[in-house]
């Protein structure tokens, strides 16, 4: 479905190596919406921000003043 060598740059940035997680990347990355990532172990988390850190990303948690 997608991209080998990008697929591949998103494990190493964190991303779990199934299937299922690589499946949902690609609908995170190329959808047309924002995505709403239910993470309760933090995988989907680190592998966002070790993937778009450099791109601008920002981090908002409940505990955010401005949330």
């Amino acid at each position: 479905m997608g991209d080998p060598v990008v697929i591949r740059d998103w494990i190493l940035n964190g991303l779990p190596s199934d299937s299922v997680s690589q499946d949902n990347s690609l609908f995170c990355m190329l959808g047309n919406r924002w995505p709403l990532m239910i993470d309760p172990q933090f995988q989907a988390n680190k592998w966002i921000k070790n993937t778009e850190g450099n791109n601008g990303l920002k981090v908002k948690t409940f505990q955010d003043a401005k949330f």
